[in-house]
């Protein structure tokens, strides 16, 4: 009895260990260098339709965030904050890190992204506080 009780909770903490580990992401810098924001009417429906992108400067090279979601207290807030401060964390899912890494044009929920204040930022290889610019790999010969 007592050796099931054991096997029982050391089989419960396990799950819990693992399913806790699998659902942390990352966070990246990004500077935001450019802002577009535009919303339409859709024609018959009475709904609008938000086109909301940031161009930014991330570790991996220049990116287009296309930030989507429903929160529009939370998009107002966030681009009226993004005139301000233009860095920010964007919390990157485990699922989509790749995606972040590699490809050009990057959907994120406008929940995602949380500005950083540059000027209590401390970064000594960074321009006020903003990511490291690395040159790209050199070109591969054949």
């Amino acid at each position: 009895m007592r050796k099931s009780i054991v096997f029982v909770l050391f089989f419960y903490s396990v799950v819990i260990v693992l399913s806790v580990s699998a659902a942390y992401g990352s966070d990246y810098m990004v500077e935001i260098f450019e802002e577009h924001y535009k919303e339409k009417m859709i024609p018959g429906t009475g709904d609008m339709k938000v086109n909301h992108t940031w161009q930014v400067k991330t570790i991996f090279g220049n990116k287009v965030l296309i930030l989507v979601g429903n929160d529009y207290n939370l998009r107002n807030w966030v681009r009226r904050d993004a005139k301000q401060h233009k860095l920010w964390v964007a919390k990157i899912p485990d699922a989509g890190n790749d995606r972040f890494k590699y490809n050009m044009a990057v959907y994120m929920d406008i929940q995602q992204v949380q500005p950083v204040y540059h000027k209590k930022w401390k970064c000594d290889d960074c321009r006020s506080g903003a990511p490291p610019i690395k040159p790209p790999p050199p070109p591969i010969e054949d």
